[in-house]
């Protein structure tokens, strides 16, 4: 991707906020306060578009589950097999003698990505749940 043109911007922010700001670009490894902010904008701005654009995106849908509990690796591999073409990459980790770690890659408009999040997070077993979205 070409890099763009940067252009400056002045902002004010309370005390607290700009010590947050200071103490995550440091803690994160970010090489200056303008990239921290950057990148929470960014954030934003994705979170924005899943929320209102109907276009194309890629998510990353990770999960733990208790493999030992009512059949889930087989309800998890069904629903994976419901959506061949949706998930385009996955990862098993196996976390100890009960616990699994899942990541997918699925690539959709939101309705697909919400419709393999809910087939996922209704196999019982399923711990945690997180998504996360990209446009690109």
């Amino acid at each position: 991707m070409p890099r763009q043109k940067v252009m400056r911007a002045g902002i004010s922010l309370p005390g607290d906020l700009m010590k947050a700001i200071d103490d995550l670009a440091r803690k994160k490894g970010y090489r200056s306060r303008s990239q921290a902010i950057g990148e929470a904008i960014r954030v934003l701005a994705t979170e924005d578009q899943w929320e209102s654009y109907e276009g194309e995106f890629y998510a990353v849908i990770s999960f733990l589950y208790d493999h030992e509990i009512a059949d889930t690796a087989n309800r998890l591999i069904e629903a994976e097999h419901r959506h061949t073409g949706r998930i385009i990459s996955t990862m098993h980790i196996h976390i100890d003698e009960r616990n699994c770690l899942e990541i997918s890659v699925v690539k959709g408009d939101r309705s697909v990505i919400e419709e393999v999040q809910r087939d996922i997070a209704a196999a019982k077993g399923v711990k945690i749940l997180k998504v996360n979205t990209f446009k690109v």
